[in-house]
């Protein structure tokens, strides 16, 4: 008798087991089946061009090492298109001040402004000479101390040298962009609205050709002004 009362405590207590088993697993199954609410640090974007440039936000420009300041802050660089690459900047209705990293002496930084994106034609390895907007003669350069015009269109393209530029720091210097020049007359810049394409170029190894492999001479960017 004993042992079949020892037998039926065993087997009440395995049934007993076995219930709470049941209901641990049910529990857990519920819980790996909600939501999981904890805060995770977001993944930067991992694709890139063929130069390595990671997709989405920049601190400055992918190529050159560019940025675009106003108000003593920068503005928000985008890379929109990653096979040209193709830098999205997104500006203010105001003046902006252009920082680059410092370059040899007498080795100019050009830009090529249009409003429309027909300035991205540039061919790799084509010679300056052939390009309508960064052949000899076409520069304009009326600068004094690190501020300007940014000339439009046909007007020429700016030629960035010598004491056109003022010196941001020791490996950075910089212009400030306050007034836009196009069709023969000026207008500030915090009247602009709508996109301004720009070819930006630097002949660093001075053989008048346009480069896009390795470091990189060229790039393109798109200011983009609110309407």
């Amino acid at each position: 008798m004993s042992r079949m009362k020892g037998r039926a405590v065993a087997g009440t207590a395995l049934a007993g087991g076995l219930a709470v088993l049941t209901v641990l697993a049910v529990v857990i199954a519920n819980v790996m089946q909600q939501p999981d609410t904890t805060s995770r640090p977001t993944a930067s974007p991992s694709t890139g061009t063929s130069q390595g440039t990671p997709a989405g936000q920049l601190a400055r420009s992918p190529r050159l090492g560019l940025e675009f300041w106003q108000d003593g802050a920068p503005s928000l660089l985008t890379l929109t298109d990653l096979e040209r690459p193709i830098t999205t900047v997104a500006m203010k209705r105001a003046p902006f001040e252009l920082r680059f990293p410092t370059l040899p002496k007498d080795t100019p930084l050009q830009i090529c402004a249009w409003t429309d994106a027909s300035v991205f034609s540039i061919t790799d390895g084509g010679k300056t000479d052939d390009h309508p907007c960064f052949a000899p003669g076409t520069g304009i350069a009326d600068y004094e101390h690190g501020s300007g015009t940014l000339y439009l269109n046909n007007a020429g393209h700016n030629h960035l040298v010598g004491s056109r530029v003022a010196a941001h720091s020791a490996t950075q210097d910089k212009v400030l962009f306050a007034s836009l020049f196009q069709g023969g007359a000026a207008s500030p810049v915090a009247q602009r609205q709508g996109e301004l394409y720009l070819t930006v170029f630097v002949d660093l190894d001075g053989d008048g050709a346009f480069k896009r492999a390795g470091e990189g001479e060229y790039e393109y960017l798109v200011l983009d002004f609110p309407s």
